[in-house]
């Protein structure tokens, strides 16, 4: 069993050691704002949370160490990026939210540097 913290929530999971963040987060979990694109870290639609945003394919599970992070559910519908989305009417894609997911990370890490 995987214990995993998603969104502040503490989950124990199915999936192996070594399985990808995204199939136990999507299939396991049923949060499905967590795609998965290619499995090689190339794609939009994977990334989550931790302590940078990571593409959750490449992201393998461990036994015995806390993981946690942030999918896309643990975004507000009221966050500035999710506003801005809708405001500018991007297109709805698969990678959407992959982009809002590495658009917070990386408006985490100025905030960190400012």
């Amino acid at each position: 069993m995987i214990s995993l913290d998603i969104n502040g929530k503490r989950y124990a999971c199915g999936g192996q050691p070594g399985c990808a963040a995204s199939l136990v987060i999507r299939e396991h979990l049923k949060l499905t704002g967590t795609k998965y694109g290619c499995g090689i870290g190339c794609a939009a639609p994977a990334p989550v949370h931790m302590t940078k945003a990571e593409r959750s394919c490449q992201l393998l599970l461990r036994r015995g160490k806390r993981q946690e992070g942030d999918g896309h559910e643990g975004i507000p519908e009221d966050h500035p990026l999710k506003k801005a989305w809708i405001d500018q009417q991007v297109p709805h894609a698969v990678i959407a939210s992959g982009q809002i997911m590495q658009a917070a990370a990386t408006a985490v890490r100025r905030r960190a540097s400012d």
